[in-house]
């Protein structure tokens, strides 16, 4: 199982507006064939907000249906966008 944690910097004011447009990316992220889950959080910081997704595989998570989901979704949550960090972790057996 593979989590990709993405910590998004959203700009001041803007959250409410970005969680609109994420919440459709995570609805449509949760279609994609070996995502096994993808939620969004909040953090101790104001302007930023925290989708998980877990994965069955690197694969699944790299494919081409996880990029199309994120693509369709990309230019309805960059206005709201400064960054991000993204951590990937892998479990261990």
């Amino acid at each position: 199982m593979i989590l990709q944690i993405v910590t998004n910097k959203v700009k001041a004011g803007k959250v409410a507006a970005y969680l609109e447009a994420a919440k459709l990316f995570i609805a449509d992220q949760k279609q994609v064939p070996g995502c096994t889950a993808a939620r969004i959080y909040g953090n101790s910081k104001q302007d930023e907000v925290v989708i998980v997704s877990s994965w069955e595989s690197e694969a699944a998570m790299t494919s081409q249906y996880a990029n199309e989901a994120f693509l369709k979704h990309k230019d309805f949550m960059k206005p709201y966008f400064i960054g991000n960090e993204t951590l990937i972790l892998r479990e261990i057996n």
